[in-house]
């Protein structure tokens, strides 16, 4: 479990950098649930593909094409139940090849194919304790007041 929480950090690194760069305004809330969601997705949908359910390959190709962001919305939302987040974010082409790259089974050190499928469940409680903010136009993570 510790490999895979730290490659979705990192992927969570990727992305976070990327909204921000484009959006230094974003509200941290709304910058942790943007990131939260692709980062969810993502998982998501490499487990199905691990485990055979959908075509193969279908993160690589989404990869190689133009707009990531609304094909990789468009692929999680036909294979999931939709979300009240909605699209949020823009995040670039680029941050979501480098993330969808990492988590390619060629490369990527974790079995999606062998992830126990509550890893969603895993990965939001190991999150939910930090926060993403903006700091001189860096992206940081801050630990959250305990509630």
């Amino acid at each position: 479990m510790a490999t895979l929480l730290a490659e979705v950090e990192a992927w969570r690194a990727v992305l976070a950098a990327d909204v921000a760069a484009r959006d230094p305004t974003i509200a941290t809330d709304d910058l942790d649930v943007a990131v939260r969601a692709l980062v969810d997705r993502i998982v998501f949908l490499r487990i199905c593909e691990g485990r055979g359910i959908g075509p193969s390959g279908r993160l690589r190709g989404l990869a190689a094409g133009p707009d990531v962001q609304a094909r990789l919305l468009a692929l999680a939302l036909a294979a999931e139940p939709p979300r009240r987040e909605g699209r949020g974010p823009t995040v670039g082409d680029d941050a979501l090849r480098a993330v969808l790259a990492r988590s390619d089974p060629s490369t990527c050190p974790i079995a999606f194919e062998r992830l126990d499928p509550h890893a969603l469940g895993q990965i939001y409680e190991h999150f939910v304790g930090e926060a993403l903010t903006i700091r001189d136009g860096a992206v940081r993570r801050a630990d959250r007041p305990e509630l």
